[in-house]
């Protein structure tokens, strides 16, 4: 799984409560400022019903096969899809994504506080894991 560098000058889309853009702000002052954005995460199984996580280097904790934030011109999908690609070299179509939903995260990590609308997928693909 590859490392993506941040860009803390990308613009994400700051939402309100119901998912809506209010305006736009780069990575660094939406988590400057605790605003609300968007984040996608999506798991992959494969047809022995096997689910792909991986282990951040960061903390070295499991955490799902894809995900994160997604710049403001990008729908769930989209990043979805985007995601897969960038991370683990996979092109997966739209319909080979189910949403499970969106819900809301609030979290903190050594005094940074972040929330979030996560999109959450699954994609059910005849991929070996072992190969990723």
């Amino acid at each position: 799984m590859k490392k993506i560098p941040h860009d803390p000058n990308e613009l994400l889309s700051v939402i309100d409560g119901d998912n809506r853009e209010i305006r736009r702000a780069t990575r660094r002052e939406v988590h400057e400022n605790f605003l609300l954005h968007r984040e996608v995460y999506a798991y992959l199984i494969n047809s022995k019903k096997q689910l792909l996580l991986q282990q951040r280097s960061d903390n070295n904790l499991w955490d799902h096969a894809v995900g994160g934030h997604f710049p403001f011109n990008q729908n769930y999908l989209q990043a979805a899809q985007r995601e897969f690609q960038e991370e683990l070299g996979v092109n997966l179509g739209e319909k080979e994504f189910s949403l499970l939903g969106i819900c809301k995260i609030l979290s903190e990590h050594n005094n940074r506080r972040e929330q979030r609308l996560a999109g959450v997928f699954f994609s059910q693909k005849r991929h070996s894991i072992k190969g990723l």
